[in-house]
């Protein structure tokens, strides 16, 4: 989808996250940002996937392995219980085809934010016009609820599960059957995905 335009570019290989995973290597996708801007990352890994790579090792490549090669997977690229309040929501699952980011926060922080909050099932869900009027970036304290999936890394994912940020980390997250209790505001993400994010500085 963008071949060929300068001479390292002529012979892609659409598979090499595969074969290099399959190889042993662990693989991180990286941007040629500005001229290739680092907030279409996720979309190399969606097509990696789309190409083989597991969905779960497709997000790990921009998440906890750059996290890790960077020197930073003790703090950042995983959802862990004290780790920065690193995390994307999305309308559905990140690496289908329209899937929208509905807000970025950083230690916590809100970001980005979408004005309006579209259904999972959207199919247009761009063109919503519900309105989301909380201030989620004034709050020490908060809690997102109705989590249709949350990824926490490659190897753990939880279904209706609830998230609790407190001071710009995380305090706790579980199914809605766990041990995790909702405190301060709580914000209803509808089915929604969670997941974390390393490439912040210049995701939006």
């Amino acid at each position: 989808d963008h071949w060929a335009y300068k001479k390292e570019a002529y012979e892609p290989a659409v598979k090499a996250g595969k074969i290099l995973t399959d190889a042993g290597v662990k693989v991180a996708f990286k941007s040629d940002h500005p001229v290739l801007n680092a907030q279409h990352l996720i979309h190399e890994a969606a097509k990696s996937h789309h190409y083989g790579l597991s969905a779960q090792l497709a997000l790990a490549s921009v998440t906890s392995v750059p996290a890790e090669l960077m020197g930073q997977g003790w703090r950042i690229g995983k959802l862990k219980i004290d780790y920065d309040a690193d995390i994307v929501l999305w309308n559905r699952p990140p690496l289908e085809l329209g899937a929208t980011p509905l807000k970025v926060y950083v230690d916590g922080i809100e970001t980005f934010s979408l004005p309006f909050t579209p259904k999972p099932e959207a199919v247009a869900a761009v063109f919503s016009e519900e309105v989301v009027e909380e201030k989620w970036d004034e709050l020490e304290t908060f809690t997102i609820k109705n989590i249709g999936k949350l990824i926490a890394d490659e190897e753990t994912e939880i279904f209706d599960a609830t998230l609790v940020i407190q001071d710009g980390l995380i305090k706790c997250f579980s199914n809605v059957d766990g041990e995790c209790t909702a405190e301060g505001v709580e914000f209803d993400l509808e089915g929604g995905y969670v997941v974390p994010v390393s490439w912040l500085k210049s995701f939006f």
